[in-house]
Parts: structure tokens; sequence; C-alpha cells
């Protein structure tokens, strides 16, 4: 291109662009049907996008029933199927919330939820469980007809592990004593610091049972586990019992089965010291005994227990927190707790004699004037065989017989990782079935019920929704079988409805918004002709003139129920006692108060355009009936 033609070119282009700017500040049917339709598209785009923050909002609120709090609608009335809501775990329901959040930062964690959530078996095992621990049990039991996936056992692994360590599944830092505060904002203010999973306890088989159908998902859970109860332990107890760890490489073996054993795990959890560990021993025989069974320990249990006991004692171990002067526990200790010590642990601590035991406790005029329940008043180091005549030799409680055995393999029924994988499965799909010969067209429909509720572990979240297929009796049915299940979505459990309002309403604003740009473009062509140019009139300006003509009428009609729409939203937004949650959003009260702004905008631009501005005549409707004339009225008066 030429220099000439190029600023010719450039003249046109510059000269389009000023036209254009002063037909749409200029006062015109142009300008005001180009503003008009910006105003309507404005509005528009904000309620779109806060319409995903009202819904987001929404589906925070519980949907368990709470008369004094913000939840007034109750899990029974919910639209959907909500299988956490009403779970009387709060530790439960908190862990899963926050296992649902960790799906939104970890892809696949989100698609083992989907393929859990769509499972049928799944889900029916979690609406009778009472909590992670009884979920596990339940996976494992082998109870159910069709077994759970794999992803219903890998996802529920990952809810136990955040229900049970302190670090809710972000760590496993079992030294970390305090709970986290709120990680994602699942719990309600008034229980943001409450430490809900506090008193989750599982016992050895229920971890052993854990690792053998988690796998990799919890790693070494039964060591956690037992790690866990040690920091609910006392300080002296607890690193007593760690420093076995630490001990000889016969007691470091003995330590290792111990933290997976039982029995021996369940009196540590019982005893807040070693003496009280052999007394709950005793009581746990006698009271087996009388129920005509048996409980027993493996003798490494006893050794480890003894090594405790021996580690607390005085100038024993350099750096042990345990103060047999003002520790409350030690304190306890009795001389038929010393012999108790005795008769267990002689054998490998030879120096465990009751009477040396107590002679060495006494041996401190602090320690013996603090320990009455061992040392006589007045005691001294050189009168201890006066305090060896006062101790009793104890016979077992109930005359049980202690029984310690060398080895003990608990027995439960185990649901490997790999026979879960086999078991998984997707949603029901068509199985053919015989046609007798008969050609599959000519054969009978299959009875399809109707879907039921969608069923979810919580508002908002994917689920599966089930129906019953059926064939008559006696009757052969087309193939392929229609489904008997497919995913879904449940929506939120809250008293506010305010959506569908919302979605209406931006409807209209789009309709309006084409149909002002379009009488933009058409007046902006019709404002470029002379009267020579409407001698011959081709389908192209008849179209134009059809535009010009019945689009306003339906802007102002659709104008007009848009006022509907937005009292609408201000009712659900501010009026009291109307669905209550909805007041509960800002996002929605923001929303209210612009698109008020938005219509009071449009109004005014339409009743001026309609006194300075009108329609030319030619567009005018000409009608005899005042019924007409009554009904067109108030739309003649909102815009041109």
């Amino acid at each position: 291109m030429s220099v000439r033609g190029c600023r010719k070119f450039t003249h046109r282009v510059v000269g389009t662009f000023f036209i254009l700017v002063k037909s749409l500040t200029t006062p015109s049917l142009t300008s005001y049907f180009f503003w008009a339709g910006a105003v309507y598209f404005a509005v528009g785009i904000y309620s779109f996008l806060t319409m995903d923050h009202v819904h987001d909002f929404l589906c925070t609120i519980p949907g368990k029933s709470d008369v004094q709090g913000r939840q007034t609608v109750g899990c029974g009335n919910c639209t959907d199927n909500l299988l956490m809501c009403g779970k009387a775990s709060k530790c439960w329901r908190y862990a899963m919330n926050t296992t649902l959040q960790l799906t939104l930062e970890d892809a696949e964690l989100e698609s083992v939820y989907i393929k859990a959530a769509e499972d049928i078996t799944c889900n029916a095992i979690v609406a009778v469980a009472t909590g992670p621990v009884a979920m596990l049990n339940n996976m494992a039991s082998g109870a159910y007809a069709v077994p759970p996936s794999a992803a219903c056992i890998t996802f529920h692994c990952k809810v136990l592990q955040v229900a049970y360590f302190s670090g809710w599944g972000l760590s496993q830092d079992i030294e970390a004593e305090s709970c986290p505060l709120n990680p994602f904002g699942v719990k309600p203010p008034e229980e943001a610091t409450s430490c809900t999973c506090e008193n989750l306890q599982m016992n050895t088989q229920e971890a052993e049972l854990a690792t053998a159908t988690c796998g990799d998902t919890l790693g070494d859970f039964s060591g956690s586990v037992f790690d866990k109860l040690l920091v609910q332990k006392p300080l002296c107890f607890r690193e007593a019992l760690r420093r076995q760890a630490a001990s000889t490489s016969l007691l470091r073996v003995a330590f290792a089965d111990f933290k997976t054993t039982q029995n021996c795990t369940t009196l540590t959890q019982e005893a807040s010291t070693p003496t009280q560990w052999f007394v709950k021993l005793q009581e746990s025989q006698q009271a087996a005994q009388l129920a005509g069974s048996e409980f027993t320990v493996p003798q490494y249990c006893i050794n480890v227990i003894c090594g405790v006991f021996n580690a607390t004692l005085p100038g024993t171990a350099q750096g042990m927190p345990c103060d047999w002067t003002s520790n409350a526990d030690l304190l306890s200790v009795t001389n038929e707790d010393l012999y108790n010590i005795e008769t267990y642990c002689s054998a490998t601590f030879p120096s465990l004699q009751a009477y040396s035991t107590a002679q060495l406790l006494c041996s401190d005029s602090t320690r013996a004037a603090a320990l009455t329940n061992v040392c006589p008043v007045g005691i001294t180091t050189t009168t201890t065989t006066t305090m060896a005549s006062t101790v009793p030799t104890p016979a077992p409680a109930g005359g049980a017989v202690v029984r310690l055995l060398e080895a003990e393999t608990p027995q439960w029924a185990l649901q490997t990782a790999s026979q879960a994988e086999a078991a998984e499965r997707a949603l029901q799909t068509a199985t053919p079935s015989p046609t007798a010969n008969v050609a599959n067209q000519e054969l009978e429909d299959y009875v399809a019920r109707d879907w039921e509720k969608c069923t979810c572990y919580q508002q908002c979240y994917s689920g599966v929704r089930t129906r019953a297929v059926t064939c008559p009796n006696g009757v052969l049915c087309r193939e392929p079988k229609p489904p008997t299940a497919e995913p879904c979505t449940c929506t939120h459990c809250a008293d506010c409805f305010v959506n569908l309002t919302i979605l209406v309403f931006i409807c209209g604003l789009a309709a309006q918004t084409v149909f002002c740009l379009t009488l933009c473009l058409a007046f902006l062509r019709v404002s470029g002709i002379n009267e020579d140019d409407w001698v011959s009139v081709g389908f192209l300006f008849k179209l134009v003139g059809f535009f010009c003509k019945f689009l306003p009428l339906l802007i102002r009609i659709v104008t007009t129920l848009g006022c509907g729409m937005v009292i609408a939203i201000n009712v659900q937004a501010f009026a009291p006692g109307l669905q209550r949650d909805c007041k509960e959003s800002s996002a929605l009260k923001n929303m209210a108060i612009v698109v008020i702004f938005g219509l009071v905008l449009q109004l005014a631009m339409g009743i001026y355009m309609k006194r300075n501005q009108p329609m030319p005549p030619a567009l005018h409707y000409a009608t005899t009936s005042s019924v007409f004339s009554g009904i067109f009225k108030p739309l003649r008066a909102i815009g041109p």
C-alpha cells in the first residue's frame, strides 16, 4: 500500500471511530440502547459470578438441625440423602470434611473419592457406621455380599488417618500434643479450638487390621497408634517406656513386639505406672477366670514393664523425670505393689526384690517422708530391717494363677488390599440375558422406577443415585438392561433457595443485553440513511425495521419482569423470617444492592429517553382499545 493510500485508510478509521464515539455519547436511540445493553451486561456478569459465591457459602451450612444456630432444615428434610448428616461423632464428621477439603488439593485423592462415593456397598457401610474405626472394622468384616471397592477402602483409611493423628492427616507428628486449631474451617467458630478427636482410641488389633487393610495409605500405623498412646501417659511412665527402645538388644526386640500386642497395649492404656500395669493384669486375669476364659500376656511384655519400673528407680537411669518425692502416681506405690514387681520381675531383674527396692526408696529421708505407703514413719537407713518385717506377702488376687506365654499371635479375619483391589467395580452395568431364541427387538421393556434421592457423604459433593429396574415374572426383556445407578451431585441443605431466582434473573439480563445491542446496531445503521434511500427497501432493511419496531416492546416487558426478580432477590436477602440462611450470605446482600442500583439506573435512562428522544412515529403502535392502552401505559413509561 502506498503512503497516500495508508493515510487515507488511517483517516477513514479515525473518522469512523470519532463518529462512533459521538453516536454513543450524544443522547440518541443508538446511544441509549448501547448503554442500556452495557448496564444489563455488567449486572448480569456480576450476578453470574456472585451466584457461585452464594452457593459455596450455602454449602458450608450443615444440614443437621440446630434451632439455636443457623441450621434450620434438618437432615431428614434435605433434598438429598447426606450420609454424614446427623452422625453423633463430631470427630468423624470433621475428619470427613477435612479429607474432602484435601481432595481439592490432591487430584489422585479426588479420583479415589469419586469412585468411593459411587460405590453402593461403601455407602451402605457409611450409613450404619458410628465412627472411622467402626467404618474400618465394617469394611474388613466380609459381611457384605459385594465387598467394598479398593477406592472405598483407600478413601476411608485416609479419613481414619486424618481423625486419629493430631496433625489431622497433614502429618503424623505425634509429639505435637496440641491438636490443630481448624485447618480448613470445617468446625463451627465455637468449636474451632476444640480437640474433637482427642478421645478417639484404637487397640492393637484394630491398628493391625488398619495396617493390613489400608496398606501404604497409613504406613506404620500400629507403631504410630502406640506412639499416640504414649503421648497421653504421664511423663515418667512415658519416658521410661521409650527408654526400652534404646535398652539392651533383648529389650529392644521385646519392646518392638510389645507395641503390637493387644493385651499388652490395652493394659498400658489403662495404667499410669508400671505397678498399676501389673495390678490391671491381675484384675483382667481374675475377670477372665470368672467369665470362664483366659487373659494372657507374653513374657516379653512382662520383661518390658519390669525394665520400665527399673528405669524409674532413683539412680538407675540418668535424666529420668521421675520424682519419688512429689509425683502423685509414684507416691501411690504400696508394699504390695513391690511384691508384685518381685513376683513378675525377679527372674529377669534380680535386683527388684521387694526388700531391696523398698530399701532403695527409703534410703533418702525426703523420699521416706513422702512414701508413707512404703516407708514406716521415722524410718532411716539403719532401720530397714524393721521396715522389711512390715511388708506382707501377697497372694495373687482371687487365687488366679499368672500365666506367662513366650509368644502370642492374635488372630482375626483380614481383607488385604489386594483382595479389595480385586473387588473394585464400577457402577452397575447391563448384563445380557438369554433371549430363548426370540428376537431382542420383539421383547418387552424393563420396568424402571423413578430415581431415588442422590446419596452423598456431605452436601455439595458427588455421589450416586439408584433405582429399581425389573423384568416382569415369566417375561424376557429387551437388552441392554437400563442402568440401576448413576453419578449425581448433592445440593446444599440450607434454608435458602435463591439460586433459581438468580438464574432466572440472569437469563432475563442476557436477553435484554442481546435485544439492546441489536437495536443499537439497527438504529446506527438507520441513522445514516436519507429519504431517497427509502424509495427501494430490500429484505435486510425490512428486517432492521422489524427489530426497531418490536424489540423495544420486548425489552420493556422483560424489564418489568426483571423488577419482580429484583424484588424477590431483595426479599430473600433482607426480609426477616423468610429463608433464614439467605440472610447469612454477605455476597447475596451485596448482589441485592447492586441489582437495585442497576434497575434504578436503567429506569432513569429509559424515562429520560422517553421524554427527550421518543421513538419515531412510524415505530409507534396504533390501537383504539382502551384496555390495551391501559395495559401498555406503564410499559411505555419506562423506555422509548
